[in-house]
């Protein structure tokens, strides 16, 4: 009971005391003068801001952009650019540290080294290093552990990623069915999408081009990002290289189809300016195709190459036209025409024998009413050289002299030219009277006269192909018995290709 009545008596004590401490501060500040009062209030405010003080807000930055002079505090950025939301134009290099990771930027994934804490999405692929199926941080040698997503996670990130181009790719179109997420902008001027399908890999799509991607790999996921990037920046274009379609079927009216060949995502800054080295620099991605159409997602940048150019008749020649006609008999058919674009080796002969085949088809469809048809594609060639091709009959007891060239049905160029099926004639005598013309048989001199009006600089420089004969059926006749030719020549010294092709029966 003692205890109890102390400790109340201490309390007692303790109230007592803080009430008087707080009666002498009150007195106090009600017998200062109101100027001290005021201040003491400044100084009282300003010592609780000044911490405030020490970080004031950032503003924010603007940015407009010289292409559609839009004006955003908000816009995008990618490889160390400021991107304009709007039309993806590059407004300018980045430069503020404040904007490295501000709002509307930040990384595509939340995937750091875990050693030195670099982004690990920023490396190129091949600052990855692999060994096995590990990788390995370029910057720190530190071991990248498996990442592993979801499709969902891949979804939404690649969602958001596509949003920060709003009026670049228009509307973005996005749906979920049963675990399969599939992304779909509006179409640009050329009709061309960007399309992304996400199941156990991504799949992007892009005009004439696709590519797969494994998001669970550090360096393709980081791969898809940059090629998406760069598809919607226009620093990559889809670049399909196609055949033309050979065939003259008519049941099938799309004569002109294209026969798509093979695709890669090209930089643009790799292809050039210039027609002519843009198709030299194509010629060694995609050989000897007929078309290469470079897709852009602004669609005004898009280029369409013939890599081969096109091919013209020459109407007459003043120097082989009067000597060929001298030879009311032969079989053969001569075309010459002339390229708009440079030469290009075997694919420059492929289209030429595509033009002269074509011509030949199409008049023999208007005369007689009948299906010919072929498929350049199928046609198969050999270079030979000048000496082979222009060899003569072999003279009396000379018996290694060439006959035929490669083949039984292919014959050599002199024997299509000297022995058609009913004999070469050339008139020595007009008709005079009641004398008839008289005519003899051609002889090797008439073929070598026929091939210097061919070749008036010389066939030193030819470069020669023969062709198989078994993709037109315009070769026919001369299979069944006396048979084929089918020969393209390139003239360098006159700037003209020769088609000359063979093929009769009794």
């Amino acid at each position: 009971m003692a205890s109890l009545s102390k400790y109340l008596s201490v309390a007692v004590a303790m109230v007592a005391a803080c009430y008087e401490i707080y009666r002498r501060v009150k007195t106090a500040k009600d017998q200062a003068p109101p100027e001290a009062a005021d201040k003491q209030e400044d100084a009282g405010k300003s010592t609780s801001d000044a911490g405030a003080e020490k970080h004031p807000p950032k503003p924010h930055k603007f940015f407009t952009c010289k292409r559609c002079y839009v004006k955003t505090d908000q816009p995008v950025k990618y490889n160390g650019k400021i991107i304009c939301p709007s039309c993806a134009q590059i407004v300018e290099a980045e430069k503020a540290k404040g904007y490295k990771h501000g709002p509307g930027f930040g990384r595509l994934s939340n995937r750091l080294c875990m050693r030195c804490h670099v982004d690990l999405l920023q490396l190129a692929p091949w600052q990855i290093y692999r060994i096995g199926d590990a990788e390995y941080c370029d910057v720190c040698a530190a071991k990248i552990p498996p990442q592993h997503q979801n499709p969902r996670q891949v979804y939404h990130a690649v969602v958001k990623a596509m949003s920060e181009f709003p009026n670049a790719l228009l509307t973005i179109s996005h749906e979920e069915n049963h675990g399969n997420y599939y992304i779909r902008s509006s179409p640009n001027r050329a009709n061309h999408a960007i399309e992304i399908d996400i199941e156990e890999e991504i799949s992007l799509f892009f005009a004439n081009w696709h590519c797969h991607y494994n998001y669970d790999d550090g360096a393709q996921y980081h791969e898809f990002y940059d090629d998406l990037f760069k598809i919607i920046l226009n620093q990559s274009c889809s670049a399909a290289a196609f055949d033309e379609d050979g065939s003259n079927d008519p049941d099938d009216p799309d004569d002109d189809d294209l026969i798509w060949r093979a695709s890669a995502l090209l930089d643009a800054a790799v292809l050039p300016e210039d027609d002519d080295k843009a198709i030299e620099f194509l010629k060694t991605k995609f050989g000897d195709a007929a078309i290469v159409r470079c897709d852009f997602w602004d669609a005004r940048k898009s280029r369409i190459f013939r890599m081969i150019g096109e091919m013209c008749d020459i109407a007459c020649d003043p120097v082989f036209d009067p000597v060929l006609s001298d030879y009311r008999d032969c079989v053969l058919d001569y075309r010459l025409m002339r390229c708009n674009q440079p030469h290009r080796g075997i694919a420059s002969h492929r289209e030429a024998l595509h033009h002269a085949m074509k011509g030949i088809v199409d008049g023999l469809n208007r005369e007689i009413q009948c299906a010919w048809t072929f498929d350049i594609h199928q046609a198969i060639a050999r270079m030979i050289s000048p000496s082979e091709w222009l060899a003569e009959p072999p003279k009396e007891g000379q018996s290694d002299a060439p006959q035929y060239i490669d083949t039984d049905d292919r014959i050599a160029y002199w024997r299509a030219f000297l022995e058609p099926p009913y004999g070469n004639c050339i008139k020595i005598r007009e008709k005079c009277g009641n004398h008839p013309a008289k005519y003899r048989d051609a002889t090797v001199e008439d073929f070598r006269r026929v091939n210097e009006a061919l070749f008036p600089k010389g066939p030193d420089d030819l470069e020669i192909y023969t062709w198989s004969t078994d993709w037109s059926n315009y070769f026919d006749d001369g299979h069944e018995w006396w048979g084929t030719g089918c020969w393209s020549i390139y003239d360098p010294q006159m700037e003209r290709y020769i088609v000359i092709l063979a093929s009769a029966t009794d």
